[in-house]
């Protein structure tokens, strides 16, 4: 068995956050399971309301197949002691939003931006200076967009 069969596959160095709102954007899931995540980011307290850490809850896990979920937890685990706060997580590649653009995929958020200290995107042959929103959407799934703009 394939690890994201039935799933829309992450792209490389994508946060949960991202990868989820992909999934909801293209119909892999339905609006029951994004009500589930949801609820889930909001009441489970190692999670916080930070839906790039669901990865630590059980809850969420059970949603998937017993072969996926360490599939989950490899694809999407973050060290968090160097991970900046979801309030502050603003940071993005303009180059990596317009690469995903190009290769006709929604603007995808990546982990290596929430890492304490970056200033940098490292994904490219040089690294890029990133930049940060302006104003953060209340609603966060559209935030790749609004750093595409």
């Amino acid at each position: 068995m394939r690890a994201f069969s039935g799933l829309l596959k992450p792209l490389h160095d994508e946060s949960l956050a991202s990868w989820l709102s992909r999934m909801s954007h293209q119909h892999y899931v339905d609006s029951n399971f994004e009500t589930k995540i949801l609820r889930l980011g909001v009441r489970d307290s190692s999670v916080n309301g930070d839906l790039d850490l669901l990865y630590k809850s059980s809850a969420f896990l059970d949603l998937f197949s017993p072969a996926q979920r360490p599939h989950i937890l490899a694809q999407f685990g973050m060290v968090e002691s160097n991970t900046v706060p979801l309030g502050v997580n603003d940071k993005y590649c303009r180059l990596c939003f317009q690469n995903d653009i190009r290769a006709c995929h929604t603007p995808t958020w990546r982990k290596s931006w929430r890492m304490r200290g970056a200033s940098v995107c490292l994904l490219h042959d040089r690294p890029v200076l990133l930049s940060r929103l302006i104003q953060r959407p209340k609603d966060l799934r559209d935030r790749g967009w609004q750093g595409f703009q």
